[in-house]
């Protein structure tokens, strides 16, 4: 299923999303825990708008209904969480705040991920967009970055895919597409094994 050069479209991008190395959640961890920051916390963020959290929350449900099971519940403590979830409006906190967005992923060598980090900037850092980030384009971040958190470790090469590389740069409301939804499915079959990982990935 390996796309050509030209990012042609072909059932689904495994080979691209694990070129670093397979790494996934363990199926008993399932529905994962996810902690998104208090209202009050994000509210103090420069550029956070409410919005913001039902796009998250619209994302999380998206990878749901992907995956085909009840894959994420809401907690209210950090310290129950599998996921975490944060907004910022310092670029400095990125690695590359191009992206808008950053998932740290940890894994050990050879285990499913422990835990996952996703930090979300509220404001463009480089004037390809209005400063203060859209709805619809937070929404395509959001959720391009839990693709990133639930194990899609690379990009799709193709540009129409939510998990092609920087791609939130227009105000569409965007949705995973037959790909990205058929890359995840594939990531997660029973013969799909764990490989060797030596890094947190971002």
């Amino acid at each position: 299923n390996m796309l050509n050069q030209t990012g042609s479209k072909t059932d689904d991008y495994f080979e691209f999303a694990t070129l670093h190395g397979v790494t996934k959640w363990s199926l008993n961890r399932f529905p994962l825990k996810v902690f998104v920051q208090s209202e009050s916390d994000a509210a103090k963020v420069p550029g956070y708008r409410p919005e913001y959290r039902q796009v998250l929350v619209d994302g999380f449900e998206e990878w749901s209904r992907a995956l085909g099971r009840n894959s994420f519940v809401f907690v209210d403590r950090i310290e129950l969480a599998d996921i975490t979830c944060r907004w910022t409006n310092n670029p400095a906190l990125l690695r590359n705040p191009a992206e808008c967005g950053e998932t740290i992923q940890y894994s050990a060598p050879g285990r499913p991920i422990s835990k996952a980090e996703i930090t979300m900037l509220t404001q463009a850092y480089f004037d390809v967009w209005n400063k203060t980030i859209s709805p619809n384009c937070m929404h395509t971040i959001c959720v391009h970055e839990i693709g990133h958190a639930l194990g899609i470790r690379g990009h799709s090469p193709n540009f129409e895919d939510i998990m092609f590389v920087g791609n939130n740069k227009n105000d569409d409301r965007r949705s995973l597409t037959t790909r990205d939804i058929k890359t995840i499915k594939h990531l997660y079959r029973p013969d799909v094994q764990l490989s060797g990982d030596k890094y947190p990935t971002r």
